[in-house]
């Protein structure tokens, strides 16, 4: 059992019990290595499956407040993520934290000053914290919460708005396979389908959590879908050193059409967040009326939103809340590659794009968009094969985007 004294100003001191029912003497000190002088450990959160888990809660000013341990405090990893918050927005406080296995998924839960939050993936300072209970608890400072890991039960007890209970929402399914096939359902009637293309993900996981219409407010800077349809998270226990490709599926309803009072479903396209700059990136959709599927492929999973193009509301780079003013073409992700690869680019006005692959020797390999864009930043994905299907060979390969007046070329490399 973590307990944690604190004497003055200097540093916080937290020691362990082993066999604490009965131990009378004989604790360990298991403090965090420079943890600032001024701080205070508000709580220990253990994991009621592993007590060898915790995540210590640290309290004060311009602090990293949030800490991981996985082998009884012999080391901690800062877990704190886009909590932190920067010189100029400070992150909130934290207060209580919990943890809660569900299944083989373990759900993080931090109370905050500014409400609920939680997490599914701990990825120390990259760590994305999402808003829970948004529409209910709202930015209430949440003063402490417990999780009950019989039926997945959460209570969260807030300063001066009561006690609010809620249940884990999230779900896990393995990857059985490198092209394995794995499938969520939603509350909501809808689902999300991933089939994966590439990469060694056998063995691997992927966690869902569905937001219905609420957007994750801890989603920093880039405006959102002006029209979603629903948010929803995937992530997954592949290492960032894996690149892989899948396909996502996504089925909705009449009910969320209706409810986000879209009339027109071509209209439907698939966001991503893009974490590493905090922008919403248009991937290449195509819609299934008649099935009620918008489908696109994907290098990366993150945050999503289905949601209408008409309007839009996503401005290039997400800095500022004008639409993008020119057009451009990155340099394709990853690069070189094998067998999959993502391109980004930007399209400043609606109108006629192709982005199209080619050899060196002039020859068009493969068409991956040819259609009418609205403005904004799309990406899309190129698995190495040819118009008709047939894998390429090794080699440079250029990819040109054409738009209007605009055309731009960049070269890529394919490696087997």
């Amino acid at each position: 059992m973590p307990q944690a004294t604190r004497r003055g100003v200097a540093a916080p001191k937290i020691y362990r019990l082993d066999s604490a029912r009965t131990a009378t003497d004989g604790e360990t000190g298991i403090s965090i290595p420079g943890a600032p002088a001024g701080a205070y450990v508000h709580h220990i959160a253990v994991n009621p499956n592993n007590a060898a888990e915790i995540m210590v809660v640290m309290s004060n000013y311009n602090i990293v407040g949030l800490y991981h341990s996985t082998n009884g405090g012999q080391s901690y990893t800062a877990v704190e993520g886009n909590l932190t918050g920067t010189t100029n927005h400070p992150g909130p406080s934290l207060r209580w934290g919990a943890i809660l296995p569900v299944g083989s998924i373990t759900q993080y839960l931090i109370g905050t000053s500014v409400g609920l939050f939680s997490t599914t993936t701990l990825n120390g300072a990259n760590t994305t914290w999402l808003q829970e209970g948004a529409d209910v608890i709202g930015k209430t400072i949440v003063s402490a919460l417990d999780a009950r890991l019989s039926d997945g039960i959460v209570a969260v007890a807030t300063h001066g708005c009561g006690i609010f209970l809620g249940t884990s929402t999230a779900s896990e399914q393995p990857a059985t396979s490198d092209t394995a096939t794995v499938a969520f359902n939603a509350p909501d009637g809808s689902q999300a389908v991933i089939k994966f293309i590439s990469g060694t993900v056998s063995g691997r996981s992927v966690t869902y959590l569905n937001y219905g219409r609420k957007l994750p407010s801890a989603l920093p800077k880039s405006p959102p879908p002006s029209v979603p349809v629903q948010y929803f998270t995937l992530s997954s226990t592949i290492p960032d050193t894996v690149a892989f490709s899948a396909q996502l599926r996504v089925k909705y309803t009449k009910a969320q059409l209706d409810s986000a009072k879209v009339t027109g479903e071509t209209s439907l396209r698939l966001f991503r967040y893009n974490t590493a700059d905090s922008t919403w990136i248009q991937l290449v959709t195509v819609v299934d009326t008649l099935a009620n599927v918008a489908t696109a492929t994907t290098t990366k999973f993150s945050t999503w939103a289905l949601a209408s193009t008409t309007p839009t509301a996503i401005p290039d780079g997400g800095r500022t809340d004008v639409l993008p003013r020119a057009y451009a073409l990155n340099q394709n992700y990853p690069n070189p590659f094998n067998p999959d690869t993502a391109i980004r680019y930007t399209v400043a006005r609606t109108g006629p794009v192709r982005l199209t692959v080619y050899n060196l020797q002039a020859q068009e390999v493969a068409t991956l968009v040819d259609r009418v864009q609205s403005t904004g930043t799309y990406e899309a994905v190129w698995n190495g094969r040819n118009a008709s299907g047939r894998a390429v060979a090794s080699g440079v390969y250029l990819y040109r985007l054409t738009a209007g007046a605009y055309t731009a070329p960049q070269k890529m490399t394919l490696v087997k």
